[in-house]
């Protein structure tokens, strides 16, 4: 779980998406402008930290399903703030 707290806060805002893979561990981040959201994966659990702003919800899902993610999937959104 530390690995995973420092990846969230240690993700600069700009624009992409990237990966890091530990073990069976699986940290997906989708940058968008100064709203990050994150996506935790073990197994068969999925949680969103912080989905962005509203206006990045069609962008948000077309991205997590191209990571083979489908959002109805989704174990958990935690929304950290807002």
């Amino acid at each position: 779980m530390r690995w995973t707290v420092a990846l969230l806060f240690s993700s600069a805002c700009s624009h992409g998406v990237s990966t890091y893979q530990h073990g069976d561990l699986s940290v997906w981040t989708f940058k968008h402008e100064y709203a990050n959201a994150h996506l935790v994966v073990r197994g068969e659990t999925r949680v969103l930290f912080d989905a962005g702003y509203e206006r990045h919800a069609p962008t948000l899902e077309k991205e997590l399903r191209e990571a083979g993610i489908d959002p109805k999937s989704l174990t958990a959104i935690v929304i950290g703030h807002g």
